[in-house]
This record gives structure tokens, sequence and C-alpha cells, in this order.
């Protein structure tokens, strides 16, 4: 069987919609083994739209393409297409180049999910939120690779994102002072401008995201810029603990030099950048008021203090050609200050909590300011993302959204305390924060997980999905890797995590990983994707079977227990077995940077197990 692809246009097709019909060809020919020519002419009397056409047979007549069988979506959104299946021959028309973009998006969808047997339909559709985005933690742990940096433009341009920030507190090379990023690998300036030429064929704004008051802590514990801290470190980033990171320094916004400093920040890395935005960060100033502007702060007030660092960075962003975004959190403690953000900013209102604060929205948007909805996918402090709480945020946000009328969804994904969740894990919540963003309404959890399952796992049968939600269930600990972390004496209280809970945390974990490694490996990228989820069912059980050993440790008061030394035992070669499997998948889709610090926790948990079966041989 052949095919043609006809792409009729005006001057304004750009390169993008290229790039997606050549991938979608590329796709049908490996699914279905179709040829499928593409053939591109321009239409001097646009039919209303960009257009599409896949017809049956060894060729497709221009007349017919000229004269499209469907209307334009009936939608004044810049984003809107319509997609018509019938059986000789499939349609999209765009309203606009990245109209037609999406609207190709959802055909590959179609194609992948379905094969060679399309769905009859016709589909008029566009966007509920116009900006549709995620931000990516690449400051916590774990720094990607270009490789796996373009793998999640591939996915989220599939999705219909079409936002990308790279959440950067230190990890890049400034070329004025290679102190920042030192020893974690940073992104170049080269990366960066190669990815964000890669954003662009895909739809994808590229927009800078850089710590610029609050989680300063790295930067803010080199001796240079020890004395820039609103509260100076009292060690060197070596010696803090992942939470003392985590929580890191909050700049001296009333120094001049500080100033000096972060407009040399902006200046090397915000032209690397085409889109028209920059995140200012400005979240969780922990330390305002508590040190050097303690009494400013008493005099003047913390959020006015806030405001006047913000409406700094604010110009900082003009000049360079941006519009600033930055976090809401803070400001909105300060309502009556709302009034006097800067017109032009726009303000990322997050909560990640279920059962979080979702009117703020209505703060903002009363002001008359533009406003992003900002859900989690829950991936923070544990093994395997939370995806049945990140379901319920990135829901309530959205709804949220659309009714205040937000401009855009940006989930986000962070990576808390090492980063020791893998990217895998996350795709769900993802996938889901782009489904939403595009249309509120839909889809339910069940018919999501069916597609996702099929799309991204290759699971028709909606097994895998299922328990990843029942570990979730069983496992939704908020701190869990950080309690792995602690001294394997340390128990976690029964009225916290009650024992029934944690012996099926361990087996359910354990029935998960089996099922993901009898899952059949196609040569396809999911591969990666089910070894990853493997992994981390596995690390999973690894996490519950500490807690029942510290149980267990606890309750034994020094009597001797053969059967608790075997499984002390076991757990440290557990631990040991474990680490090369995690630095393989560390590695294949991240740098080796902070990846030891991970590592070197199996390796203290192991050494404290062994030790605590001599102990207790001797006593």
């Amino acid at each position: 069987m052949a095919a043609e692809m006809v792409i009729q246009h005006g001057p304004a097709l750009e390169a993008p919609e290229l790039a997606a019909v050549h991938r979608l060809q590329g796709s049908i020919g490996d699914l279905v083994g179709l040829v499928m020519p593409v053939t591109v002419f321009t239409s001097d009397e646009p039919a209303g739209g960009i257009i599409v056409r896949i017809a049956a047979g060894q060729s497709a007549a221009a007349d017919g393409a000229r004269r499209p069988s469907v209307r334009p979506a009936p939608t004044s959104a810049a984003q809107g297409y319509t997609l018509c299946i019938v059986p000789d021959h499939t349609e999209i028309i765009g309203n606009s180049p990245a109209g037609l973009f999406h609207g190709l998006q959802t055909l590959h969808q179609i194609a992948l999910l379905c094969g060679a047997e399309w769905p009859c339909l016709e589909v008029a559709d566009a966007p509920d939120f116009p900006v549709r985005g995620l931000s990516y933690d690449v400051s916590r742990g774990r720094v990607p690779t270009l490789a796996t940096l373009k793998l999640l433009v591939d996915r989220l341009a599939l999705l219909k994102i079409n936002q990308l920030q790279l959440y950067v507190e230190h990890t890049f090379a400034f070329r004025f002072n290679p102190n920042i990023g030192c020893g974690c690998a940073p992104l170049t300036a080269d990366e960066i401008r190669e990815l964000d030429a890669y954003c662009a064929l895909h739809h994808i704004d590229l927009v800078p995201s850089l710590a610029s008051f609050g989680h300063m802590g790295f930067i803010l514990a080199l001796p240079e810029y020890r004395h820039l801290a609103e509260v100076e470190a009292s060690k060197s980033w070596a010696e803090m603990t992942w939470t003392d990171r985590m929580r890191g320094l909050t700049l001296d916004a009333t120094s001049a030099e500080s100033r000096e400093l972060l407009t040399r920040m902006y200046a090397e890395f915000l032209p690397l950048f085409s889109a028209p935005y920059a995140n200012v960060c400005c979240d969780e100033t922990y330390d305002l008021g508590r040190g050097k502007t303690k009494e400013l702060v008493a005099r003047q007030g913390l959020g006015e203090l806030y405001l006047e660092h913000l409406r700094f960075l604010a110009q900082l962003c003009r000049q360079h050609g941006k519009q600033p975004m930055f976090w809401g959190d803070v400001i909105k403690k300060h309502p009556a200050l709302i009034e006097q953000i800067p017109a032009d900013a726009i303000v990322l209102n997050w909560d990640y909590a279920p059962e979080g604060d979702y009117e703020s929205t209505a703060l903002f948007r009363r002001a008359g300011l533009t406003t992003f909805v900002c859900p989690g996918t829950s991936s923070w402090n544990r093994i395997l993302n939370d995806i049945n709480a990140a379901e319920l945020n990135i829901r309530r946000h959205a709804a949220a959204g659309l009714k205040y009328g937000a401009a855009g969804l940006l989930n986000t994904d962070w990576g808390d305390e090492g980063h020791v969740n893998q990217l895998a894990s996350s795709w769900h919540p993802m996938a889901l924060g782009a489904a939403l963003a595009w249309n509120v309404s839909g889809p339910g959890a069940a018919e999501f997980d069916r597609a996702f399952g099929r799309l991204f796992l290759g699971d028709d049968s909606g097994a895998v999905v299922a328990l990843l939600r029942g570990v979730a269930r069983v496992s939704d600990l908020p701190r869990s890797w950080p309690e792995f972390c602690r001294p394997l004496t340390v128990t976690v209280p029964e009225e916290l995590l009650s024992s029934a809970k944690l012996t099926r945390w361990r087996e359910l974990s354990g029935e998960a990983a089996e099922v993901l490694h009898a899952r059949p490996r196609t040569g396809a990228g999911s591969d990666t994707d089910l070894d990853e989820l493997e992994l981390s069912c596995r690390l999973n059980a690894l996490v519950a079977e500490r807690f029942e050993l510290s149980r267990a440790l606890a309750a034994r008061a020094g009597v001797w227990d053969r059967a608790l030394a075997e499984r002390l035992t076991q757990f440290a070669g557990a631990c040991e077995q474990f680490m090369p499997a995690y630095e393989a998948a560390w590695l294949a889709r991240h740098k080796r940077a902070r990846l030891d610090e991970i590592t070197a926790v199996f390796r203290r948990l192991a050494e404290e197990a062994r030790f605590a079966t001599q102990h207790g041989r001797g006593a």
C-alpha cells in the first residue's frame, strides 16, 4: 500500500511543521510499513488555514488538497486546528502554523495508539490554556545530558506542551566566574543554544529560569560571595546536608554587590534564549528579614523589600528584551501589595498539596496580572512519584486556572534532596498536566491511564499504571527518601506509617518490579522507561525493608536474633548490588556529577547493617 502527504500553505509555513510532518511520516513507516512521500506546494488562495492531507493511492491530487473537505476549526484561537479522518483520506487544517503543528501531534498520537487502523472522526480542537509548560529541575542533583533534554522536548511536543523551563540555581557554566557550577557538570552556553534551537523546531519556548533571591545556597556558600547572603553560611556546600542545600540561602537584596552579581549573571545567561520571557524565581526566601535586613524590614515591611527586589529584576529582564515571571508564594502572603507588582510580570501561582490553595489565583487575576497555575508531579523526596496526589493537584489547579482566566498551566518537576527519582517516574503526571492544560474537562483517570500506558509503556492492559498507582498509595510517606538516608537505627513512627501498610509497601513494590521486568523490551524508547520504573520499584521495596529493619532493631532491645541478623546481611548485600544498576540508569540520561552522593547512602547503610549484625552477635 502507498499514500502521499500533501501540504498546502501560504508563505507563513515554518520549519517546525515540516519537521513534524516528516516525524509523522517516519512513525507511520515504522508502525505499518507504509511508503508515504511528502509533496509541498504554495497556494495563492488559502482555504482558511494551512492544510496537510494524507490520501490513499499512489498520488494525492493537488486539486483535492486545494479544496479541503473540512473547514478550519470554528475558533479564533491561533493554536486551533481541525482534523478529519475518513476512509480514503486524512486532513488537518491549522488556523496557524502552530495550529497545524498541534494537529499533527494529535494525528501522531493516533498513529502510535492505533497502528494501521485509524478511527474515522472529525475533531475541531483548540487549547484551554495558551501556554502549557513544564519546569524541570536541573539543580538539585541530576544534570541531564543534551540528548536527554532533546528526548524531553520530543515527548513534550507530542503532548502539545509549548514552554519548557530548566530550573537553574548554579548549574550553568558562567564564564565570568567558573566557580559557579564547579563540580556539578553544569550546562554550557553551547548546550543551551543548541537546545533552544531544537525547542524552536518543536514550537516550544525554552525559557530561562534562574534563582535570583532565595535558593542561592551554592553560590552564596562560595568564599567570594558568602558576604552577600542575608544570613551567611555556617558551613561549606560540601558540609551541608541535602535539606540545607534544598532550603538554600537568601540573597541580601539591599547590597549593591548583590545587584552587580545578578546583573552579570543575567547578562551572560538570558541572551542565550530566544523566548521573550525570563523566570526570576524569587520563591521561598526563607531568611529574608532575619539577618542583614532585619532592621530595615522592621521599619519598611518584608513585602515592600521583596517588591523592591522584584522591580529591580523585572527591569533587568526588560533590558534583555524579556518579560519577567516569578513564583507567587511570597507575595501572596502580602495581599495588600499585589496591586503594586510590576504590570508586565507573570505570576506563577504554585501549591503542590492535593488540598492546596487553588483560589489564590483569583487574587492575582483581580489585580489584572497575567497568571499561570503551577501544579507539581509529586516527584520530590521520594523514589516513585505519588501520581495519585499529583493527579488531584493538577486537576484542581487546571480547574481554578480556567475559572479565573489564567493564561497558562506550568507543571513542575522537582528533585529535592539529591534528585534520586528517575525521569520515567514523572512521565505520567507530566503527560496528565499536558492533557489537562489542553482540555481541562478531560480525560478521566481511567481513560488517561489506558492511553498513557499504551503511548508511553506499550501496555494495552492498564496493569502497569494500576500497579504504579497502588504502589503510590501505600508508599505515600512524604519524605521517604530523606528518611531512608537517616541512620539505620532511626525509625519512622507507627502513627505515621503503620506496620501493615509498610509490609504492603514492600510487597507491592516487589510485585511491581517483577511485572515491569517481565514486560517485553522492543528496542524502542520505552525500554529505558520500563528499566527505570523497574529499578525505582526495586528501590522502593528496599526503602520499605530498611524501615522494617529499623523497627525490628528498636524492638530487639539488645537481644540476639538470628533471623534479624540474616535479614540485615541480606539488606546489606541488596544495597551493594543495587548501586551498579542505579549508576548505569543515572548515567544513561544524566551527567555524573552528584551521583556519588547518592551511592554513598547505600554504601553507608550496608556498613551500618553489617555493624548491627556484628554488634548483635556480641551482645
